[in-house]
């Protein structure tokens, strides 16, 4: 019996974004910690910009901020972006479980912070990575 799977490019580039995502949270310097049942992953925004929107969104549409994943910081140096994205992230999940971040450098120093998006221009992308692994 052959079985067919249904997949499109979109949906292929998107999961094989999470998958690298989270690989790249394994060897990274926040460590990788074993869940207990019913616990959630932490996840960090840093830059709340135009791309991270359309990410955030797709984090939300895909539940997961819900199910496994609580995104906890949103983290840009405009205040008035991260606490927009913080707000967005806080009403979709229905409770007050991300807070605004004005600093990276304090998102990727806070140990209850499993992994972290970071869509940030591309002169501070590559430093934040690099400092997150």
């Amino acid at each position: 019996m052959k079985t067919s799977i249904d997949i499109n490019r979109r949906s292929f580039l998107f999961g094989s974004a999470a998958a690298m995502t989270l690989a790249g949270c394994a060897t990274s310097k926040m460590g990788v910690r074993a869940l207990k049942p019913g616990e959630k992953y932490r996840l960090a925004l840093i830059g709340c910009g135009i791309q991270m929107r359309c990410l955030e969104e797709q984090f939300l549409r895909a539940d997961l901020g819900g199910k496994y994943v609580d995104v906890v910081a949103a983290c840009d140096c405009d205040r008035v972006r991260a606490a927009y994205m913080a707000e967005r992230v806080n009403r979709h999940a229905g409770r007050d479980v991300c807070h605004p971040v004005y600093d990276f450098r304090d998102v990727l120093a806070d140990p209850g912070i499993d992994a972290v998006c970071i869509a940030t221009p591309d002169h501070w992308h590559a430093y934040i990575c690099v400092e997150a692994m």
